[in-house]
């Protein structure tokens, strides 16, 4: 009877643990023959495999996570493919489509050299803090820059993913830009003269210490957690903001003031939990502001009219598109990011 009993939990357990795991195939989508070495991942983890002479692949999410962040496929030469988490099925066959070989577009009063162009878009895209002096990007020759006078706007595209080694956090990270501008001020020779940037794309992690996570990278990586956009989100889902140190002001009731005062979560958030995901309404028609131990200060603003955004399990945060960040959540760069599975000690 024992015996009996102990077979059907395995029998669970292994069920269970499958419910968890995805398999697929890749395959060119003219002839249909396997692409081997294929990169498959949750974008912004480090949970991610590539596909074996076959054009076979298994990657498997953490217990009990429901979460949003997309499987992204990708492979150099070929257009990238993204699918959304909860359409994923056991054993889909996926057909990439060959990128098309065009030239170059010719691009008139691009005046700006391009070190120049770099050296704005290194700032803007990995930061301007500490740790940004210890990241390298190790392929910049892949990344187009374009100048227009015309829109007093920078734009950058690549062909193939950027690598950045993180030499702060101890990362190695894959960055498939999709989208990337910053428009600018009239203060065109100063970075003061930025105005907007807005940059979007998938990631991938891995770890630069091969055997053991070295104990400066455990320091830098929670340093870097604590009081980010990440940690808001995750403890706004559990309605633990207090506890964990945030504090929320917002703009006094009298048109003409721009005095902010302090008040609780529930004045500015009605949070539903359901099943998969985090409700969450803005309550506040202004923009709120939201303090970190008493320094670190960052600024959240919804362009929607229902003002609702979804947690995930890992804490990301959706549409994305949504919500307008300042301070330190909207400052955040690729050299302070961590990936989406980071949980601290």
């Amino acid at each position: 009877m024992k015996t009996r009993v102990f077979v059907f939990f395995l029998i669970l357990l292994s069920q269970f643990i499958q419910s968890q795991t995805y398999q697929g195939k890749v395959l060119d989508a003219i002839t249909s023959e396997p692409l081997e070495t294929v990169s498959v991942y949750f974008d912004g983890t480090t949970i991610g495999t590539i596909t074996n002479s076959e054009g076979f692949f298994s990657i498997e999410l953490p217990d009990n996570k429901n979460t949003k962040s997309l499987l992204v496929i990708s492979f150099v030469g070929y257009q990238t493919l993204t699918i959304n988490s909860t359409s994923l099925k056991q054993n889909t066959t996926y057909n990439l489509i060959e990128k098309e070989t065009s030239l170059d577009e010719v691009v008139l009063f691009d005046d700006w050299s391009r070190q120049k162009k770099l050296n704005i878009f290194r700032r803007q895209f990995l930061g301007s803090d500490k740790a940004t002096l210890k990241c390298e990007i190790k392929n910049e020759d892949v990344i187009k820059l374009v100048y227009s006078k015309s829109n007093n706007q920078l734009y950058a595209s690549t062909n193939e993913p950027i690598i950045i080694i993180n030499k702060a956090l101890g990362y190695k990270v894959y960055y498939d830009l999709v989208d990337f501008e910053v428009t600018f001020t009239n203060c065109l020779n100063c970075f003061r003269g930025v105005k907007t940037v807005f940059y979007s794309g998938t990631s991938r992690f891995e770890e630069l210490s091969v055997k053991k996570v070295k104990s400066k990278y455990i320091k830098a990586r929670e340093k870097s957690y604590f009081g980010s956009l990440l940690h808001f989100m995750r403890v706004l889902s559990t309605n633990e903001t207090d506890k964990f140190g945030f504090k929320f002001f917002i703009k006094a009731p009298a048109r003409d003031s721009e005095l902010y005062f302090n008040t609780n979560v529930e004045t500015v958030f009605e949070i539903i939990k359901n099943e998969d995901l985090v409700k969450v309404k803005l309550l506040q028609e202004n923009k709120v502001v939201i303090r970190y131990n008493i320094i670190e200060q960052s600024a959240l603003l919804i362009q929607d009219e229902d003002k609702t955004f979804f947690i995930d399990d890992f804490g990301i945060h959706s549409p994305v598109d949504k919500i307008i960040f300042g301070g330190r959540f909207g400052n955040s760069r690729l050299s302070t990011m961590l990936p989406n599975n980071y949980y601290p000690n």
